[in-house]
Order: structure tokens, then C-alpha cells, then sequence
């Protein structure tokens, strides 16, 4: 097992000069081992399994931020939030575009896998495993945070992730010596790129070459439009 979160880590001195926490972070790691006969001398199992629990900041100036030497300035006054999402709400009749501030990234991870080996005589044995995968990387950025973007949580996006792998493979001796191993494998992988909106992209243009950013990032509306359809 592993565990580390944000009292480990150390402070950089700019973010400790602007009076700023540590970033919010946490890695939570742990897993086993487990295998043993199941019909002695002929039927065994093996199992080993992890699981991985981590959250991580965005990167980038948001609002709320203690400004500083050294820190990113976050581009946008509070009147200026305020106005955008007043005008986001009333045009979309979305009930909220998310946040401009600080948020993580939590990356859940599940990975398991099992074999069973079979002594099916003394000429052949008979392998069964399987992989399973499950991942996701929750509030992903097609546009990143700078000081002339501020990017709403509305505006990110998940990737799920998910992969079966069966194998069954067969060994074989044979009397003059020879051996041979048949092998049979398929692997299912899905990858969903999952939107935090049901509204697309809204893009708000400023002067000094500053914009905000909400609704489904542009490449996310092929979803909303099978999410529509069905």
C-alpha cells in the first residue's frame, strides 16, 4: 500500500511568498496477491489486483486565487465574472456553467487480474486468465487555464476508459519430444470522451486578448448530438 497527500509534499516559494495553501493532492495506492490450490495437483488460482485513488489540482490561474509574485494573475475582475455568468444562465437556460476556480482532477484506476491453471493430464495443462481495466480521468481541459483563458469546469470534459482481455491457452507434450501451445485472446477496449454540459461551447472574447470559456468544448458535441438522438 501507498498513501501520500499534500502534507508531504513541499510548498514552492512563490506559492508561499502570495500566503497560498499547498495544492490540494492526494495519491492513494494499494492492492494484493492472492493464489493457492484449488483441487490439489490439479486445479490452481491466482488473483492480483490494484486499485489506484489519485486527485490532483488543475493547473492554471483561477478565480478566488491569492495573487503574487511569481503567480499567474487570474485575468478577470469579479464584476467580470459575475456579468458572464448571469448572461450564460440566461441564454442557455443552463443552471450553472461550473466554476472558474479551483478544482481537481481525481484519476480512479481499478485494475484486476485472475488466472486458473488446469492439470488436465500428464500430457496437457489448460490456462485461463483474465485482465480487467477500469479508469477514469475526470475534469480533462481541451483548452488549458492561462492568465487570457479562463476555462469553467463546464467546459472540461471526462475520459472513461474500460479494457477486457480474456486468454485460454492450452500446452501440450507430445511422446517424441515435441510440444505445442494453442492460444486464444481477445481484448475489448472502450474509451468514452464524456462532456461536463449538455450546452455547447461558449466563447466570450475581451480586450487584451483575454477570453472565457464554458459549455461542451467543441469536440464533445458529436455526444451531446447522440445524446439528443437517443
Amino acid at each position: 500500500e501507498f498513501y501520500r497527500n499534500k502534507s508531504l509534499n513541499t510548498i514552492d516559494p512563490f506559492t508561499k511568498a502570495a500566503g497560498q495553501p499547498k495544492p490540494d493532492f492526494s495519491r492513494h495506492q494499494y492492492g494484493g496477491a492472492v493464489g493457492g490450490p484449488i483441487v490439489k495437483d490439479k486445479l490452481h488460482f491466482f488473483t492480483a489486483n490494484e486499485w489506484t485513488r489519485e486527485s490532483t489540482p488543475v493547473t492554471g490561474p483561477y478565480f478566488g486565487q491569492t495573487e503574487g509574485t511569481g503567480i499567474t494573475a487570474f485575468g478577470w475582475s469579479q464584476a467580470e465574472i459575475t456579468r458572464f455568468e448571469a448572461a450564460y444562465k440566461a441564454k442557455t437556460g443552463s443552471p450553472d456553467p461550473g466554476t472558474a476556480g479551483i478544482v481537481n482532477t481525481p484519476t480512479p484506476m481499478d485494475n484486476l487480474f485472475g488466472r486458473v491453471d488446469w492439470a488436465i493430464n500428464g500430457s496437457n495443462r489448460l490456462v485461463a486468465r483474465f485482465n480487467y481495466t477500469d479508469a477514469i480521468n475526470d475534469f480533462r481541459r481541451q483548452t488549458g487555464r492561462s492568465a487570457t483563458r479562463a476555462i469553467y469546469t463546464s467546459n472540461m470534459h471526462s475520459i472513461a476508459s474500460n479494457k477486457k482481455a480474456p486468454v485460454i491457452q492450452l500446452f501440450s507434450n507430445f511422446k517424441n519430444g515435441l510440444g505445442n501451445e494453442a492460444f486464444a485472446g481477445a481484448t475489448w477496449v472502450r474509451d468514452r470522451r464524456l462532456p461536463k454540459a449538455d450546452f455547447p461551447q461558449v466563447t466570450i472574447n475581451y480586450t487584451g486578448n483575454r477570453a472565457i470559456i464554458a459549455g461542451a468544448d467543441q469536440f464533445c458535441c458529436l455526444e451531446l448530438e447522440a445524446a439528443g438522438e437517443r
